[in-house]
């Protein structure tokens, strides 16, 4: 249930770009979850950071229609 939207907002992303950044920078994102109106996503640092400054208009674009935001949470490194 809520882990479908994300798959649907990846859905929409990969249809807008290429498929190596796609690849690179979206794929590896993982839904964490849903509180209120917030989807909350996990990444590496570098990813989050990349995402964030780079692709967000497009993550705002693709989440338009469900009306939420998004925190995009640092995956914590493996020992």
């Amino acid at each position: 249930p809520d882990g479908e939207i994300w798959q649907e907002i990846l859905g929409k992303i990969e249809k807008k770009l290429n498929p190596q950044i796609f690849d690179s920078w979206f794929r590896y994102i993982e839904f964490e979850r849903v509180e209120g109106n917030t989807l909350f996503l996990r990444a590496s640092a570098v990813n989050r950071d990349w995402v964030q400054r780079f692709y967000f208009d497009l993550l705002k674009e693709s989440l338009g229609d469900y009306q939420i935001t998004w925190n995009i949470l640092e995956m914590e490194e493996a020992a």
